[in-house]
């Protein structure tokens, strides 16, 4: 590829990062990936934001995420995460996270399965939002806490 070209695709390229980012901070969504040969997790930066993660914090594997999840909805995501994993399923989930404030925020994913040629699992991934009604609920409820 000629030089001159390139650096235009890479520009537009960037362009279209940058798009998405923006996106992803004005709709308060992320995207997810979870590799499952290495069990690896990788997140969008709206991710970052969404959960309250920390640059500190080890955000690389799923026990990281499962023990954001508020205790009551801690069995039914982790129950349908793994039989998505097993099945090769697709699977929508509306449940609670607790960040480290103690603020309860409602969040909703959809899980893709990424499946290779073979029929193998490769990857889940999807995006995650703040549901719509965590606002309404907040307003309502004064910001509720979990302690």
């Amino acid at each position: 590829m000629h030089t001159t070209e390139r650096k235009r695709a890479e520009k537009k390229l960037r362009r279209s990062e940058e798009s998405l980012l923006e996106a992803q901070k004005l709709s308060h969504a992320g995207s997810w990936r979870h590799d499952v040969a290495s069990g690896e997790i990788t997140v969008s930066p709206e991710m970052y934001r969404i959960l309250d993660i920390k640059p500190d914090d080890d955000a690389s594997n799923t026990e990281f995420f499962f023990s954001r999840l508020h205790p009551e909805d801690r069995k039914r995501v982790v129950d349908l995460f793994e039989r998505a994993e097993i099945e090769k399923t697709e699977f929508q989930v509306d449940y609670r996270i607790v960040p480290p404030d103690g603020t309860i925020k409602h969040l909703h994913t959809i899980g893709h399965p990424v499946l290779n040629e073979s029929g193998d699992l490769v990857e889940l991934s999807g995006p995650q939002w703040t549901s719509p009604q965590q606002s309404r609920r907040k307003k309502r409820c004064g910001g509720a806490r979990v302690t």
